[in-house]
This record gives structure tokens, sequence and C-alpha cells, in this order.
């Protein structure tokens, strides 16, 4: 699964996940969605088992976005790309 969603700091592991997040960003506007997140794990990174922890992935994804720095109400319910 690694080679899948790389998680190193390695040049090669950053350049991977800057991939995969212009594969998920589908309308390009610098911010992921829950759902362009699910749909990016199923379709783009081809992990359809992930869907048994889904609860996982939802409070990852929600812990993440919390992390951030915004007062843009709009920008809450999204992962921002930095």
């Amino acid at each position: 699964m690694s080679e899948k969603l790389p998680i190193g700091m390695s040049a090669a592991d950053i350049e991977k996940r800057k991939r995969l997040w212009r594969a998920f960003d589908n309308n390009n506007n610098n911010l992921l969605s829950f759902t362009e997140a699910e749909l990016g794990i199923k379709d783009v990174v081809k992990l359809p088992m992930i869907f048994k922890i889904k609860p996982v992935i939802k409070m990852a994804f929600n812990t993440t976005k919390h992390g951030q720095k915004t007062n843009d109400i709009y920008l809450k319910d999204y992962l921002e790309k930095h």
C-alpha cells in the first residue's frame, strides 16, 4: 500500500503526493472535498478494500481539515493544497 500512498519525505514520495493531489482534485481549484478524496482513493489509487474502513478515512480527512488555519467558512469543509 505504501507504493500507492507515499508517506515518506523523500523527493520521490513528495512528487508522488503532488501527482496524486492533481489527480484527486477534479476541478483544479486546489481544494479537496471528502468526495474527491473518496473517489481518488477508489479510481486513482485503486484501493477498493479501503472502503471497508471508510469511517477511519473520514476521521483522518476531518482531522486534517480541522488542523488547517483558515477563517474562511467555505474552506472549512475542504483540504487546501499547500
